[in-house]
């Protein structure tokens, strides 16, 4: 693993499951596995690293489409358009994660619900790499990129 920030998580996953699990002997635990070679691996790695965090809390928010057996089609999910792909807490306030992979980009509707969360006091950040991530979350403060003409907001 190359990347300190992964490697730095695989350390402290592993500490928590031996704590977690005192009379497992550590040979016997499953070892962490982290990486990012999708936009799964990275959320998992972000919602992994927050909940390892004291006074901290992560969620995958999910806005897949449902398939309706009764209609045979697919229906929207239930979650609004642009919300962010992972909701946490941190010590009390909310932050807003976009998972971003390869030559994704936000939408519209996306920037419209990053001003929205950074109006309401909370952090969005979006996330290229979980290395990025973490300098995020060393660093928050409002994104001047996100900035949005407040009589667009939701």
């Amino acid at each position: 693993m190359k990347n300190d920030a992964l490697q730095q998580l695989k350390v402290e996953a592993e500490a928590a499951k031996r704590d977690r699990y005192p009379n497992v002997p550590a040979h016997a635990l499953p070892r962490a596995k982290y990486s990012e070679r999708s936009a799964n691996d990275l959320t998992k790695c972000i919602i992994d690293f927050v909940n390892l965090q004291p006074g901290c809390v992560a969620w995958r928010v999910s806005n897949v489409p449902v398939y309706d057996t009764k209609t045979g089609k697919h229906r929207a999910g239930n979650v609004r358009k642009g919300v962010a792909d992972i909701s946490a807490i941190r010590r009390g306030q909310a932050w807003q994660i976009e998972v971003k992979f390869g030559k994704d980009i936000m939408s519209e509707h996306q920037r419209k619900f990053a001003a929205a969360v950074e109006a309401s006091g909370g952090v969005y950040c979006v996330a290229h790499t979980f290395e990025q991530f973490i300098n995020q979350w060393n660093n928050p403060r409002k994104s001047a990129a996100l900035q949005v003409d407040p009589n667009l907001l939701l």
